[in-house]
């Protein structure tokens, strides 16, 4: 991805897209995780909703800083409120 399609984020392996219109199917599986990390469920329950939106995601070990989950929910609401505020 360029700048003009994507922001860095603070991970470095997650970009934050500009300006994408996302296909109602995917924006309703990414609502979906979103809802389960703020609603605290477990590691296995995002891996699950993250293998339905990434087809080729492969589950590694578990982040050594929890507040990983919390930064990456937070963002999407922030994106998500964003887009309902347009």
């Amino acid at each position: 991805f360029d700048s003009e399609q994507a922001a860095p984020t603070p991970h470095p392996k997650i970009l934050c897209a500009k300006n994408a219109e996302l296909p109602a199917e995917a924006a309703a599986l990414r609502n979906n995780l979103i809802k389960a990390a703020v609603n605290g469920r477990d590691d296995a329950e995002l891996r699950a909703h993250l293998a339905l939106i990434a087809q080729d995601y492969q589950p590694g070990v578990a982040p050594r800083h929890p507040l990983v989950v919390e930064n990456a929910a937070a963002a999407a609401l922030r994106v998500i409120t964003a887009e309902a505020a347009a």
